[in-house]
């Protein structure tokens, strides 16, 4: 399932009208075009949205788990409006969907404001009993929110399989220079005035590179390599983790994907782990998880791959996320 409060949409709001402008909002939101898969957007008090999506069960006897996943999801985040959208082209599949997520949510007391199954093309509303059997055309491409993505750099995948290999390895040369690159390097001591100064080298350099948000043009083999080194150890990793904040958010997401992208799939699991705790900061359930799913299958005993994985599942929202003092790291004790 992913899950995230929705990116960009406090400091230039977007009013939903239309059932139009809720299939846009979908693949704005999370970073991709679903297929087959159930979506719920939801509103608080203050008019806040929230956003999840989780594959359609194979088999229908499924949807009330998933319908219930889904509405547990948004109560965390204070859901008190709902609009629902299945993407899928088969009409029965979509009305048992949408009937088992919207009849969960009312029994919880979110009423659903909308709700509409989408094939790609064309969406029909739910519940009609087959009054709208040729549903209403849409075109997401010279839509408000496809024109805001396209000026804010924001990439849109075609599904979530092109965003998952959107973490794939820029090519076998580069991943094998890392890996020669850090063949070399000595091993950093696990405690001690060398392993302090590397810190603080390390931490100079994500700062600088966070703050231009252009590290592909910045890392080289030996360079990623030493930072692979460095965040192996969990002290320096966690030095990193309290560096990202609400404001530098994107500039770690930025430059965490570059360096997965680079990285040997033996020394990825910390830099994967940390872009997955960036990208679940910024909001982007969806980029969250498939770096925790690359975070893990490196290491399935990664801690910190192992609480983002927590926080996605549990629908944590990343506004309760407090900051931890670095002061209190065991890398300045003594």
């Amino acid at each position: 399932m992913q899950v995230g409060e929705i990116p960009g949409m406090t400091s230039q709001p977007f009013r939903i009208r239309t059932e139009a402008d809720v299939l846009a909002l979908v693949p704005y939101t999370l970073g991709f075009h679903p297929v087959d898969s159930l979506v719920l957007v939801t509103l608080d008090d203050h008019k806040r949205p929230f956003q999840a999506r989780i594959d359609l069960p194979d088999d229908l006897d499924g949807l009330s788990e998933v319908a219930e996943h889904l509405a547990v999801a948004a109560l965390r985040n204070g859901a008190v409006r709902a609009l629902v959208v299945v993407y899928t082209d088969d009409e029965c599949v979509g009305e048992a969907a949408g009937d088992a997520l919207v009849e969960t949510l009312q029994q919880l007391g979110v009423p659903t404001l909308m709700a509409i199954r989408a094939d790609g093309s064309r969406w029909f509303p739910l519940g009609s009993g087959g009054a709208d059997a040729e549903g209403t055309p849409y075109d997401l491409r010279g839509h408000e929110l496809s024109s805001r993505a396209v000026l804010d750099g924001k990439v849109t995948y075609r599904d979530r399989a092109e965003l998952v290999d959107s973490l794939a390895p820029v090519d076998p040369v580069t991943v094998e220079e890392v890996l020669a690159a850090h063949d070399e390097l000595t091993d950093l001591p696990s405690d001690g005035q060398e392993l302090l100064l590397e810190s603080l080298w390390l931490m100079e350099q994500v700062r600088l590179l966070v703050a231009e948000r252009r590290p592909s043009d910045a890392l080289g083999p030996v360079s990623t390599a030493r930072f692979l080194r460095a965040v192996a150890n969990r002290d320096v990793r966690d030095l990193v983790w309290c560096d990202i904040t609400r404001d530098n958010v994107e500039g770690h997401v930025t430059l965490w994907r570059e360096i997965v992208r680079r990285s040997p799939e033996d020394l990825v699991a910390p830099a994967a782990g940390l872009l997955g705790f960036a990208a679940w900061l910024s909001g982007d359930g969806a980029l969250a998880w498939c770096a925790v799913d690359r975070c893990l299958c490196a290491d399935p005993d990664h801690v910190l791959g192992q609480l983002v994985g927590d926080a996605l599942t549990s629908a944590i929202p990343p506004s309760s996320w407090q900051p931890i003092d670095p002061q209190s790291l065991a890398l300045f004790a003594g």
